[in-house]
């Protein structure tokens, strides 16, 4: 679901960390959670090679050649 007026559905401001990728407020991603070493960061955007985070979920292809973070 992806919402792009600033305006949830139910009429709610859209933030990061809502769990709604909000594309008008230029997130890459929003899983809704406070976990900042997943594949999405507490920024909203995707994690990635060099950002300064370590992802430890599993699924996190954001290492060299698309593998696991070191």
């Amino acid at each position: 679901f992806t919402n792009l007026d600033g305006c949830t559905a139910s009429c709610e401001a859209e933030f990061c960390g809502d769990g709604t990728d909000n594309n008008g407020n230029a997130e890459q991603c929003d899983d809704g959670n406070a976990v900042a070493t997943d594949a999405c960061t507490n920024e909203c955007r995707a994690a990635t090679c060099g950002d300064g985070i370590v992802c430890t979920a599993a699924g996190c292809t954001s290492g060299p050649s698309g593998g696991v973070e070191q």
